[in-house]
């Protein structure tokens, strides 16, 4: 996200499921490491899988740091495989690079004019509404969403949490 003055160094951990373009992210303070995204992985995207009748099979990374050790013992531990992708090849990771371009044009550049942040945790709870907006009600006009909300194709069969989520 950026270094925000009163704020500090300040990340987004992001995720995306490659079927429906769901999309999970959390903002952070601080250093990006590999025990930050094994508890991502965790406590937001396994948890998230598993509320739509999901299991997760394989997290597809980068070479970056914060995917070491922690991030590997982490995928382990909840039975995903860990695919790395190799150097300078960021098309091979492309839901998650699109993601994260649709957030910075669509939320971060809209948000941060129209307002100053002092904690991380307004800046995810922002994040957290938008990311309902982006998921339940934001039609996708890709060629496996079809028009149909990212939401609507990751909790197809879980009706009731589509009715809560107002989608």
């Amino acid at each position: 996200v950026g270094h925000l003055k009163g704020v500090g160094k300040v990340w987004q951990l992001s995720a995306v499921d490659g079927a429906s373009s769901f999309g999970m992210a959390r903002v952070v303070a601080g250093d990006k490491t590999a025990a930050v995204m094994a508890r991502f992985l965790l406590e937001d995207v396994v948890p998230a899988c598993r509320r739509a009748g999901l299991t997760p099979v394989t997290a597809t990374t980068d070479n970056g740091p914060e995917f070491g050790r922690a991030f590997g013992e982490a995928c382990r531990q909840a039975g995903v495989g860990q695919h790395r992708i190799p150097p300078r090849s960021p098309n091979l990771n492309a839901f998650v690079e699109r993601f994260q371009g649709t957030v910075l044009h669509l939320h971060y550049r809209v948000a941060f004019r129209y307002r100053y942040y002092t904690a991380v945790e307004t800046i995810d709870a922002d994040l957290q509404a938008w990311l309902r907006f982006y998921n339940f009600e934001r039609p996708h006009r890709g060629y496996r969403t079809r028009g149909r909300t990212p939401g609507s194709i990751f909790f197809r069969d879980q009706p009731e949490i589509l009715q809560q989520m107002g989608a």
